[in-house]
C-alpha cells in the first residue's frame, strides 16, 4: 500500500500501486481543481509535492504545461511511492 498525506487538509489515505492520483483524491473526497474530469486537458489539477525523488518522469502533457519544480498534474501521476502533497481547489 502507498501512503498519501495531504498536508494542507491534514488527511492521509492509502492507495494501491500504480493507481491514478487524481482518481484517488476524488475517491477520498479530497478537493482537487479540474474542469476536464481528469482527462489532462485543463491542467488545473496541480498538486504540490514535498519530494519528487522516485516518481515516474513527467508526461508529455506535464512538460507542455510548464509546471514549476515540485508540481505535478494529479491526472497524469500514477502512484509508485508514498507522497506528501498539498492540493489547491481554487
Amino acid at each position: 500500500m502507498i501512503k498519501i498525506t495531504c498536508e494542507n487538509i491534514n488527511k492521509t489515505f492509502y492507495s494501491e500501486l500504480n493507481t491514478n492520483l487524481y482518481q484517488e483524491l476524488k475517491q477520498n473526497e479530497i478537493p482537487i481543481a479540474s474542469s476536464c474530469g481528469g482527462e489532462g486537458v485543463c491542467k488545473k489539477c496541480i498538486v504540490f509535492l514535498n519530494e519528487t525523488e522516485g516518481l515516474p518522469p513527467l508526461t508529455e502533457l506535464e512538460i507542455r504545461a510548464k509546471l514549476n519544480q515540485g508540481e505535478r498534474l494529479a491526472c497524469q501521476l500514477h502512484l509508485n511511492c508514498s507522497l506528501t502533497i498539498s492540493t489547491t481547489y481554487w
